[in-house]
């Protein structure tokens, strides 16, 4: 009897650690270590000037509620953050949103510093006309934008390169940023070299999406994911989605 007692006291023991187990090891195998995360955002002008204050973006870990907006000097701080691998976004009126992809806590610290971003407001001019011709030795695209642009009045122009009409500034498979536009009418070329790094060669048809863009583009990667793919291209979320025009050539 006293053999069955012990064998039955053994049974329910490992039934009741079982159950405790159940539930925790797999859905959170770091044991529910947390850690505040902390850094700063600075907010500029579609044409580069710094905006203090900072006040007012709101940063948050993509997947979770956890959220912090930023301080007047743009500092921000988000605690009982899982440890693991998290995404961060960006969000502000008149801003793109941008995401810091694949940040990694797992370190042996309560509080983590992430790197500081830049961020900035939206383009807001248009493209009027534009064109594209093979000039020497480089695609010559020619354009015009709308207010006119001065060194005051800054304008920036990206352009988004693809295989078909769907090309744009989150579907694409390169792209091209231009310098900064202080005259009307200017002309941006496009050299062999740029075309060749993203797998574009000579007697294809190439697609160009051209947009009217931000000092600072708050450029991420699509789905969170650091893989260039065509579905899965570079996101410029500061470009004017109504100023699209599309061109296409044939590379020489």
């Amino acid at each position: 009897m006293k053999s069955f007692n012990l064998i039955s006291a053994l049974l329910v023991a490992l039934f009741l650690t079982n159950c405790s187990g159940s539930g925790s090891g797999d859905d959170n195998p770091d044991g529910g270590q947390k850690v505040t995360i902390y850094s700063s955002a600075n907010f500029y002008s579609k044409t580069g000037e710094y905006t203090a204050p900072d006040i007012g973006t709101t940063v948050k870990v993509v997947g979770t509620n956890l959220t912090a907006q930023t301080t007047s000097n743009g500092l921000w701080e988000i605690p009982n953050v899982p440890v693991g691998e998290i995404d961060l976004e960006f969000t502000r009126d008149n801003m793109g949103t941008h995401i810091i992809n694949n940040i990694d806590l797992n370190v042996g610290r309560e509080r983590v510093m992430v790197a500081g971003v830049l961020l900035a407001e939206k383009a807001t001019a248009t493209i009027t006309s534009a064109t594209v011709e093979q000039g020497s030795g480089v695609l010559v695209v020619k354009l015009s934008t709308s207010p006119t642009p001065s060194s005051t009045e800054k304008q920036f122009v990206t352009m988004f390169f693809g295989r078909d009409e769907s090309v744009s500034n989150t579907k694409n498979e390169g792209y091209l940023k231009s310098n900064e536009i202080t005259q009307q009418n200017p002309t941006i070329n496009i050299v062999p070299q740029v075309l060749s790094q993203y797998g574009f060669s000579s007697g294809e048809t190439l697609y160009i999406s051209l947009y009217t863009d931000s000092w600072w583009s708050n450029t991420h990667t699509n789905q969170y994911k650091l893989v260039y793919k065509y579905d899965e291209g570079y996101n410029f979320p500061n470009v004017n989605p109504n100023s699209r025009i599309l061109l296409s050539i044939v590379i020489p």
